[in-house]
Formats: C-alpha cells, sequence, structure tokens
C-alpha cells in the first residue's frame, strides 16, 4: 500500500534552537514537491514568517499553539523535529503514541525515544530531511511499518505500568 508523505507537522516554541532556520531550509528543497509542513509553537513566529515571505515559501504555515493539537496530529504522516536540545519531548512522545515517525537528531531527549529506522529516523543535518521523505513516500509498507512501531514502542516503554514500575524500584532503592 502506497503512502505518499504530504503533511509534516512541527511541534516547538518559536526559538532559534527548536530547529526553525533548518525547518525553512526543508521547505524550500520540498516547495515544489506537493509537501505542506505546518508548525505549532509558543512565541513570535515573526522572524520565521518573515523568512518564508522573502522566499517565496507557500509550503510552510506557522502558527499559534493550539491545544486542540492533540485531536489534529493524526492527519499529519510525520514529526519533523530538528531541536538541538532537549530533555523528555513531550510532542515527540504525543506523535509516536499517534503512530507517526519522527525524524530528529540523535540527541539527549530524542535517543530515549526513537530508535532510527525503527519508529523514527536520526539525521545528521537538515539536508538528510527530504531523502528520507521521498524514501517514505516509495516505500508504503516499511511506512506503514514505521507508524505501527512507533505507536508501539511509546506505548510499550512508557504505559501506566511500565512509569509505575520504575517509580517502585526508584523508590524501593
Amino acid at each position: 500500500k502506497k503512502k505518499i508523505i504530504r503533511k509534516i507537522l512541527v511541534i516547538a516554541a518559536y526559538k532559534k534552537e527548536k530547529g526553525y532556520f533548518e525547518i525553512l531550509k526543508v521547505a524550500n528543497i520540498l516547495k515544489n514537491h506537493n509537501i505542506h509542513i505546518d508548525c505549532y509553537g509558543y512565541g513570535d513566529y515573526y522572524k520565521f514568517h518573515s523568512i518564508k515571505i522573502k522566499n517565496k515559501l507557500d509550503n510552510i504555515f506557522f502558527n499559534k499553539f493550539d491545544v486542540n493539537l492533540k485531536s489534529k496530529i493524526k492527519k499529519y504522516d510525520v514529526l519533523l523535529h530538528l531541536s538541538r536540545r532537549e530533555g523528555l519531548p513531550v510532542s515527540v512522545m504525543q506523535c509516536l503514541s499517534n503512530g507517526l515517525p519522527v525524524i530528529c537528531y540523535n540527541i539527549r531527549g530524542n535517543n530515549d525515544l526513537i530508535r532510527d529506522r525503527y519508529n523514527g529516523f536520526f539525521v545528521r543535518t537538515y539536508q538528510d530531511v527530504p531523502g528520507i521523505i521521498f524514501y517514505l513516500s516509495l516505500e508504503g509498507l516499511f511506512f506503514h511499518k514505521i507508524r505501527s512501531n512507533a505507536m508501539r514502542s511509546i506505548n510499550k516503554k512508557f504505559s501506566k505500568n511500565q512509569i509505575n514500575l520504575k517509580l517502585y524500584k526508584i523508590i524501593k532503592n
């Protein structure tokens, strides 16, 4: 079953360290491929929006954070998360639990949640992103497997039983 990647989700505060300059470069590479990037975050996105306008990028959209985002996640194909520093990213966890593979850097926090080519992809640079998008579009069965792995991985690792067991072990010691 073929699945063409058309909708990319970004959830991050509108800060430089969250990778927005790189995300804009990805949007520029993908602008003629009918792939849309929707960004949701807190803060001022004016500097990023002005780059969008200057470069005539009609495929990336900046939105204020939406409290109903959880219901919208299912409408996307992948989460693009190009932050260079993380703790334990809640947005990554939310997307995995909804079956969205994650494209991100191999950094602390992300590598607690993502297994490369199992429930997402680690990239070394933003330039790796389009190739992964095109690959997933061509390999529909692999894409569906990664989606189910995403859901399975987060529900298994962070189920209430697993969390309670970990807390019990911490308290016991």
